[in-house]
């Protein structure tokens, strides 16, 4: 092989050749949904927000005759119990989307 040829990098290839010819696959750092940053509810405030949504929930299906409402969907409202006021919208959305995962609610409607 010539000296020409050896040097030869495949840069849109991920390919690099080295002084012995031999190639060699450079891998490119693959980026995931896992690799950023990301907000994170540590658990035992993730436990306290679903406890509180689902005893949103359930006051508000006693005060409307047994409506039942995504939690998450009274943030904000005048309907809004008491008990989900020491939470932001994302740790009850947080807490709902939890409550899903286990079974307890379903998801909210779209």
């Amino acid at each position: 092989m010539s000296e020409r040829n050896r040097d030869i990098s495949f840069s849109e290839n991920n390919v690099d050749c080295d002084d012995s010819g031999a190639r060699r696959v450079r891998r490119k750092k693959k980026e995931s949904a896992m690799s950023g940053p990301r907000d994170v509810l540590p658990p035992d405030r993730l436990a306290d927000a679903a406890e509180a949504a689902l005893q949103a929930a359930v006051e508000f299906a006693d005060h409307n005759k047994g409506a039942w409402v995504y939690p998450a969907a009274l943030m904000g409202t005048p309907d809004q119990p008491d008990c989900l006021s020491p939470y932001t919208k994302w740790e009850i959305d947080q807490a709902c989307e939890f409550l899903v995962r286990l079974g307890y609610i379903e998801k909210r409607a779209a």
